[in-house]
C-alpha cells in the first residue's frame, strides 16, 4: 500500500485560484458598476508629436479601380514612392459605386473636388503631392517639384494629446486636443486636414490597399495671425467612424493619423503647398501605460500569475522531494509489518516510530537516514496479534522541507491481508 503526496499539489493549486480569484474580483465588480454610466470615458491617449521633417513629402494616391491588377507601370510607380524615406504616402479610394467596395469613397470625392481634379479614368491613378497635381512622370522631379512648393522654414507651433473616447455602446471617437501657433502671419486660406488611415486594408472582394484613408476632417477653427495661440478640440466624432468602417472594437491596431496644415505665408506669391506634417499611430490601451483603467488589472494579472507560478512551483518542489512509503503484512508464522521508504529527491531522517496500544514492537527503533533518491526497508515485529486496526506513526525530517508526521493504520492480517491502509496526514511545525 502506497502513500504519497500528490494532494499537496492539488491543494496548492486550488489556493493560487482563489487567491487570484480574490484580487481580480474589484476589478470585475467595478466593470460590471461601470454599465450604469452612460457618460464618455477616456480609452487611450498620446501626445502629439513633433513635426515630421520639411524634406518629407505628402504623397496622396488617388489609385485605380483594381489596385490589385497586373499593372505594372502603376505597380512600380506606388512602389517607388512607398519605398522613398522622403515620402509619407497614402491612398485615396473613389470606385464604390462601380465596384460594389464597402470602402468608404466620400471623402475621396470630396477630396478630388477640392484639388480641382480632372475627371479620373478607372484605369488610370493619380497623385497629388503636398497638396498639389503631379504632373511628372519622374519621381524625383515631381518630389523636387513639391518640395519648392512647401514652406521649408517652421513657421507653426503645435503641441496637445490625441485622445481615442468611448461610451458604454463601445462607440468611438478620436479628439485632438491642441495649442496651435502660428509663428508668422499665414494666408486666410490655410487649413488644416486630419486624416485618418488603415494601415493595411482589404475589402469585401478581397482589394488590398495600403494606408487606405478612412475618415477625413478639414479645420478651420484656428487663429492665422502670428504669435496669436489658439487652444481648442478638434474631433473625428462617432457618426464619422461608423461610416467609415472604422471598428475599433474588433481592430484596435494598424491605425494612423496625420495632420497636414496646407497653406502658405502672407504676403508669398507662391502656390499653396505644405506648412507642417504630423503622422502618429492612433493611440490604444496599450500604448498608454498609465491609463489606470488597463493598468491596475495588468497589474493584478501579472501579481496573480507570480503568486500562482510560486505556489505551483513551491508544491512541485515539495511533491519531489517528499518520500513514497509502502507498508504491508509479511507472511510469517508471527505478526509483522514491512514499511519501504523510497527517499525523493531530498535526504529523509527517520526521527520516531510510535506504535499505538494494543499492539507493540518486539524491539526498539533506532533512527535511520536514507539518502535522496534510494530506498529502504523497515522491518517491525509484534509481540502478538490483534483483532484491532494497527496505528502507528513515523515522523520524519525532509531537508529543506522541514519535519513531517505520517499516521498510518492497516487492518490486522486474519481480517484482511495486504489491504490499502487508510491515513491522514499531518504537517509538523
Amino acid at each position: 500500500m502506497m502513500i504519497s503526496n500528490t494532494k499537496e499539489y492539488y491543494h496548492s493549486l486550488l489556493i493560487a485560484l482563489v487567491c487570484s480569484m480574490f484580487l481580480l474580483a474589484p476589478i470585475l465588480i467595478s466593470s460590471v458598476s461601470a454599465q450604469s454610466e452612460p457618460e464618455e470615458v477616456v480609452f487611450a491617449s498620446t501626445a502629439i508629436p513633433s513635426p515630421l521633417s520639411k524634406n518629407i513629402v505628402l504623397v496622396e494616391q488617388f489609385i485605380e479601380d483594381t489596385p490589385n491588377a497586373d499593372d505594372d507601370e502603376q505597380k512600380d510607380l506606388w512602389r517607388k514612392y512607398q519605398a522613398r524615406d522622403d515620402v509619407l504616402p497614402l491612398s485615396w479610394w473613389k470606385w464604390s459605386d462601380e465596384t460594389g467596395s464597402d470602402w468608404p469613397d466620400d471623402d475621396a470625392k470630396a477630396r478630388a473636388g477640392q484639388l480641382g481634379m480632372q475627371q479620373q479614368s478607372q484605369q488610370q491613378a493619380q497623385y497629388v503631392l503636398n497638396s498639389n497635381i503631379e504632373q511628372f512622370q519622374d519621381i524625383d522631379e515631381a518630389i523636387q517639384r513639391a518640395s519648392d512648393f512647401s514652406v521649408q522654414e517652421v513657421v507653426i507651433e503645435l503641441s496637445g494629446d490625441i485622445i481615442l473616447t468611448t461610451n458604454q455602446q463601445g462607440e468611438y471617437e478620436i479628439k485632438i486636443q491642441a495649442e496651435f501657433e502660428p509663428l508668422v502671419n499665414l494666408s486666410d486660406d490655410t487649413m488644416l486636414y486630419i486624416f485618418l488611415s488603415e494601415d493595411n486594408a482589404e475589402d469585401t472582394h478581397g482589394r488590398q490597399i495600403k494606408n487606405l484613408i478612412r475618415d477625413m476632417k478639414p479645420e478651420v477653427g484656428f487663429s492665422v495671425e502670428a504669435n496669436n495661440i489658439t487652444n481648442t478640440t478638434w474631433i473625428m466624432p462617432k457618426e464619422h467612424l461608423i461610416a467609415a468602417g472604422v471598428d475599433l472594437e474588433e481592430n484596435p491596431l494598424g491605425w494612423h493619423l496625420t495632420l497636414a496644415f496646407i497653406g502658405s505665408v502672407e504676403g508669398d506669391d507662391e502656390a499653396t503647398g505644405l506648412l507642417a506634417l504630423y503622422n502618429s499611430p492612433l493611440p490604444n490601451q496599450w500604448s498608454n501605460p498609465q491609463s489606470s483603467k488597463f493598468l491596475m488589472p495588468i497589474m493584478l494579472i501579472l501579481f496573480t500569475t507570480a503568486i500562482a507560478f510560486i505556489v505551483y512551483s513551491n508544491a512541485s518542489i515539495r511533491e519531489k522531494g517528499m518520500p513514497k512509503i509502502n507498508v504491508g503484512w509479511k507472511k510469517t508464522s508471527s505478526p509483522a509489518i514491512m514499511i519501504s521508504i523510497e527517499a525523493g529527491n531530498q535526504k529523509v531522517s527517520i526521527t520516531k516510530l510510535e506504535i499505538e496500544q494494543p499492539w507493540k514492537s518486539r524491539s526498539g527503533f533506532k533512527q535511520l537516514e536514507i539518502k535522496e533518491n534510494s530506498k529502504y526497508d523497515l522491518n517491525i515485529s509484534f509481540k502478538q496479534g490483534h483483532p484491532d486496526d494497527l496505528s502507528f506513526s513515523l515522523t520524519m525530517v525532509i531537508e529543506e522541507l522541514g519535519g513531517w508526521t505520517q499516521h498510518l493504520r492497516l487492518s490486522p492480517p486474519q481480517q484482511e491481508q495486504e489491504k490499502q491502509l487508510q491515513s491522514v496526514e499531518g504537517n509538523e511545525k
